[in-house]
């Protein structure tokens, strides 16, 4: 784009975009619109307006097109400089999911984008969650209709099952998420899951430890990183769980003949 700028008498340049001549402007500049959107096209002045649709013939633009397919559409008012866009039909997404577990609100430990997976790990004793989706449209929790925004008691009795959660949208593909509970396989210690007790497990839980010394809740450890790394089981992460996991790795480190049962068995 061009750019020009006006001096005023207060001495501010204000800066305004045009667009260059023989230009198409597409009301829609979105790759993904719902269908029965209607694209609007435009040019500087009163230059005419050829289009093509899909590489369809041009003809003359009089009136919006209707989006209803997905489509590569093209004009120009200068057969020299054609100008074009790919539109195909937009999904209709959650803007969020989320549950609340034990009184506190969390976010799902696993997503998958294909085939719309979450999965969420939670403590074997918990028998129901709240559920809630946030999006526009219809929603549907396991065939039945809810609202958006609210929250819904899930069974998680038995972690073999699943819940489906469906969003339809006016003009929109509808989207299917499955959504997993899953019960904890604590592993104390072990807080970056990696199947061993390093430094970087007692690195993860001074990190845990500063952020809750700090105040800081929003942070990027899952529930199960968060149990991992009480390892005196007093549900709290502090600098008690990162000195233990610090002593197990400093004497193996000099060499020593030590457990990890040894380290937390007087916990």
């Amino acid at each position: 784009d061009e750019m020009k700028c006006t001096e005023y008498n207060t001495s501010v340049c204000v800066k305004a975009f045009t667009h260059p001549a023989d230009s198409v402007i597409f009301s829609e500049y979105s790759d993904e619109i719902p269908y029965g959107t209607e694209i609007s096209l435009s040019a500087r002045g009163d230059s005419a307006i050829m289009y093509s649709v899909n590489g369809g013939d041009y003809k003359p633009y009089t009136k919006p097109i209707v989006f209803d397919r997905d489509m590569i559409l093209s004009a120009y008012t200068n057969e020299d400089k054609v100008f074009s866009r790919s539109y195909s039909q937009q999904t209709s997404e959650a803007t969020s999911l989320s549950y609340i577990s034990t009184g506190a609100a969390c976010e799902f430990d696993e997503m998958s984008d294909e085939g719309k997976v979450r999965t969420a790990y939670i403590d074997p004793k918990t028998e129901e969650v709240g559920l809630q989706i946030v999006a526009q449209g219809e929603i549907k929790l396991s065939g039945t209709p809810v609202e958006s925004g609210e929250y819904y008691a899930v069974s998680t009795e038995n972690d073999t099952d699943a819940v489906t959660v469906e969003i339809t949208a006016e003009g929109c593909k509808t989207t299917e998420y499955t959504v997993i509970f899953k019960d904890i396989n604590t592993v104390t210690g072990d807080v970056n899951i990696d199947g061993i007790i390093s430094i970087d497990d007692a690195s993860c839980a001074l990190a845990i430890y500063a952020e809750n010394a700090a105040g800081i809740s929003d942070h990027a450890y899952s529930i199960q990183q968060l149990l991992n790394a009480d390892v005196n089981g007093d549900g709290v992460n502090d600098l008690t769980d990162a000195t233990l996991i610090l002593e197990y790795y400093a004497k193996n480190a000099a060499g020593l003949d030590v457990t990890w049962e040894s380290i937390i068995k007087n916990k």
